[in-house]
């Protein structure tokens, strides 16, 4: 109550792709201090220093409006959901996940159709060698260990050859089946339903 600003939101908001949000990915990624365990005085420490950093940051991309007026005030809102829990429809979810296991079934199939090969779609390795040099794909990013097979990659590969549309698609609903659809269940209280 009263929270005003909140900096794991607004990171979230400035990068919504990135695996973490804490203290300490907060002080290396926007100060390159990298932390031990923190204290509540060096995580007030890293507040202060870090906010004037996001604010500025999230003007740049004109992101204060959503920040302020939808994020900040859904703060309060997610806490009691967190707190009291939500119902959920747990046949629902069950039939949502066969379907997605079958539609994901039909997209491997499309994407090993389509290179010719069958490989682990889950390695970026292995798609790396598919996409660059099986199919000849122009490498637009470089990371330290090779050619960048991230969703902005396949995003601009996807105009050019249909490929890295269903290996977007497929991660997409992998994604949501395996975070939401098939997790959810497991965390319902069998004693209230919640």
């Amino acid at each position: 109550e009263g929270l005003r600003f909140d900096l794991m939101i607004a990171a979230y908001l400035l990068n919504p792709a990135k695996s973490g949000y804490s203290v300490n990915d907060l002080a290396w990624d926007y100060l390159n201090q990298q932390l031990g365990p923190t204290s509540a005085k060096t995580a007030l420490e890293i507040f202060m220093k870090v906010r004037p950093l996001l604010e500025k940051e999230l003007a740049k991309k004109e992101l204060i409006k959503l920040f302020q007026d939808v994020e900040m005030p859904l703060v309060e809102v997610l806490a009691q959901m967190e707190a009291t829990g939500i119902r959920i429809d747990v046949k629902f979810l069950a039939g949502l996940s066969r379907e997605l296991e079958s539609r994901l079934m039909r997209i491997i199939e499309d994407i090993y159709g389509l290179s010719g090969c069958q490989f682990n779609i889950n390695s970026p390795k292995q798609l790396r060698e598919v996409l660059f040099e099986k199919l000849k794909l122009p490498v637009s990013k470089k990371t330290k260990t090779g050619p960048s097979t991230d969703e902005e990659v396949l995003r601009n590969l996807a105009s050019g050859h249909k490929l890295p549309e269903l290996l977007l698609e497929y991660r997409q609903l992998t994604k949501l089946k395996n975070t939401y659809i098939d997790t959810l269940p497991g965390m319902v209280n069998p004693a209230t339903g919640m």
